[in-house]
């Protein structure tokens, strides 16, 4: 194979008119593919903004609306890597509030429950 592209190399021949042309196709192939990657990063981004500033939107309402959310008690505790209750367990009365319009995504807000002490 290394002989052929010596010879190749050596030749004092120009392209034949169908190489030219295999070369143009290949090329003009590349150049629609790009084409095809930049509309669809294009696409991408453009949803990605969308959903992005539904997220926004719901978590500011979210935020307005905090104080007419429900209450509940929030705890943490720690989890051994076996998965066995540590020393460290807490509760906490909250407030919260779901917001489930992001489809999969809830997100919830809390906040503590000023009234109703720990």
């Amino acid at each position: 194979m290394n002989q052929n592209i010596e010879k190749k190399l050596r030749q004092q021949r120009g392209e034949s008119i169908a190489e030219t042309l295999i070369g143009l196709l290949i090329s003009s192939l590349a150049l629609l593919m790009l084409a095809g990657a930049i509309t669809t990063a294009t696409r991408i981004i453009t949803q990605s903004k969308n959903v992005m500033r539904n997220y926004y939107e719901k978590n500011n309402d979210m935020i307005e609306e905090k104080n007419s959310g429900s209450s509940g008690t929030l705890v943490l505790s720690e989890k051994n890597a076996s998965g066995t209750e540590g020393d460290i367990s807490k509760s906490f009365s909250v407030k919260y509030y779901k917001n489930e319009m992001l489809g999969n995504y809830p997100v919830i807000s809390y906040s503590l429950d000023m009234s109703g002490g720990e």
